[in-house]
């Protein structure tokens, strides 16, 4: 979901995926299903541990994958290569790289 949901946290992104009007799953699943996605996310969002959370969520994506309400197909995989002199670029959680550091210099060079 990450890049596919304007969010850089997976559990906000998780939470908009399942919940957000305009996406599939508010189209494509049954009124019980979403009920049920309902009830386990209140209590995933009620939860104040980290951990706890991420182990509800890995639940409710168990029971919509076990139940096949959801079956992941793709998994898409990007990459970008730089060129090697280029160091000290890191990826946003978009998979973007911050290029404000590689910016050629305004100043002109002085040659002799």
């Amino acid at each position: 979901m990450m890049g596919e949901i304007p969010s850089s946290d997976g559990e906000v992104a998780y939470l908009d995926f399942l919940n957000n009007p305009f996406l599939l799953p508010q189209h494509l699943l049954a009124a019980e299903t979403l009920a049920e996605i309902t009830t386990r996310l209140e209590k995933m969002k009620l939860e104040k541990d980290v951990v706890k959370r991420d182990a509800l969520r890995t639940n409710i994506d168990r029971w919509l994958t076990e139940n096949y309400h959801l079956i992941y197909l793709h998994h898409p995989e990007r990459s970008q290569s730089l060129h090697s002199m280029i160091k000290g670029i890191s990826e946003n959680p978009y998979g973007y790289f911050d290029l404000s550091k590689v910016w050629i210099e305004t100043k002109p060079s002085i040659t002799s």
